[in-house]
């Protein structure tokens, strides 16, 4: 190797990491210790080198490889968008969000808006989803089950009735399977995955000719409806969540119900009634978290009529308030992703989307990270997904 070789080598290593370095970086140490991995690559490349030709190869692959770093050519806002293998993966999921036009409005359309945003609320960008002809989504219920959305029941607006249908979404569009729920779910009612994610339990439903459906639940396995046991008492707009890993229910809508906020829980010889909560609540969500504690998030005060921004815990039999929402929210859908639980109105305050961020088991804090654009959608269908699916 020549003196010149050496030299403008070296002047080349100095030139091109002096311009990648240019500006500040939002991912500065993930830069500094990228930029140094290509100098090691570089200078153990030239070692190598005899000829002119192949110093230059080098060269090019040092420029490659700072372009490549967060900050370089390639990605210039940081570990943002950045495929690097540096660059830690997301902190945060991205959460599709369905809604439906209230039925009240007209025109009517039964799928009508579908986005995703980001769980720091930094992006949102529009969905496309195909959707059938018939109303499928409008006061639907939805639950995941083996990584696939799927839908039960709908309202019609053409007869005012609600179906008992199941609809899945297959990559970027619904449709309906040749099966039948043993009740028309809607809005009132309400699903939890359990089973490792392999089953979904969908229980709840009004109906002035069959009281008994408020009462009625069953088991969906992507294949099968089966009937599970029914409830003692009604639990419309009530939720269901883990409890010491079993399902249960908190609350109810109907005034006539024994209580209003009566909390049971499913065993394997049914349901039983344990103690209430302490607020007379429905419209709430409910999460169950790694200690078997479970959280009562939001809803509806019947006694006060007023929304909530409580977060109730109930652990150990006893309901304490571990945290407050920075928006009152009711008839809002939750999931909970990593560290963190994703809360999108629903009813409340300009319907926020909003993030409640748990260390462990316990709360550390909220925040409102956006705004869906249709408040009085009752409980949109949501689910994890990537940022770039249906886009």
């Amino acid at each position: 190797m020549t003196f010149f070789g050496l030299f403008s080598g070296i002047f080349a290593v100095n030139k091109i990491s002096n311009e990648i370095m240019k500006g500040d970086c939002p991912d500065d140490l993930i830069q500094e210790e990228c930029n140094g991995n290509c100098r090691m690559e570089f200078t153990r490349c030239r070692l190598l080198c005899e000829t002119e030709y192949c110093l230059s190869i080098c060269e090019r692959e040092y420029d490659t490889c700072l372009n490549a770093c967060p900050c370089g050519e390639n990605c210039p806002e940081g570990c943002k968008n950045c495929d690097h293998p540096l660059c830690p993966e997301e902190a945060f999921p991205s959460i599709m969000v369905l809604l439906y036009t209230d039925y009240s409005q007209t025109p009517f359309v039964d799928l009508h808006n579908a986005f995703i945003i980001k769980g720091d609320g930094s992006e949102t960008v529009q969905a496309t989803i195909d959707a059938p002809n018939e109303q499928f989504l409008t006061d639907a219920k939805h639950a995941l089950i083996k990584d696939v959305l799927y839908v039960f029941g709908a309202y019609q607006k053409i007869d005012n009735s609600f179906v008992k249908k199941v609809a899945f979404l297959d990559d970027c569009s619904f449709s309906f399977l040749d099966l039948e729920l043993t009740f028309p779910p809607h809005s009132k009612s309400s699903t939890l995955t359990f089973s490792s994610g392999n089953e979904a339990l969908i229980c709840f439903s009004y109906s002035r000719s069959n009281p008994e459906n408020a009462k009625t639940c069953n088991y969906f396995d992507g294949n099968e409806v089966s009937i599970a046991p029914m409830t003692t008492n009604d639990h419309l707009y009530a939720g269901l969540g883990f409890y010491n890993g079993q399902p249960t229910t908190v609350g109810s809508w109907q005034w006539d119900a024994p209580s209003l906020a009566q909390v049971e829980i499913l065993t394997e010889s049914g349901w039983i009634e344990t103690g209430d909560h302490p607020i007379a609540l429905y419209g709430h969500s409910l999460i169950g978290l790694t200690d078997g504690s479970m959280l009562s998030i939001g809803g509806y005060d019947s006694i006060a009529e007023t929304a909530a921004t409580d977060i109730w815990r109930l652990k150990n039999d006893a309901w304490t308030i571990t945290g407050n929402l920075k928006k009152k929210v009711f008839f809002a859908s939750a999931l909970e992703s990593g560290s963190s639980i994703y809360l999108v109105a629903g009813y409340g305050s300009d319907a926020p989307i909003q993030r409640i961020d748990l260390e462990e088991t316990e709360v550390l804090g909220t925040k409102v990270i956006g705004f869906q654009p249709d408040e009085g959608v009752q409980y949109p269908v949501i689910m994890e997904t990537t940022f770039d699916r249906c886009v």
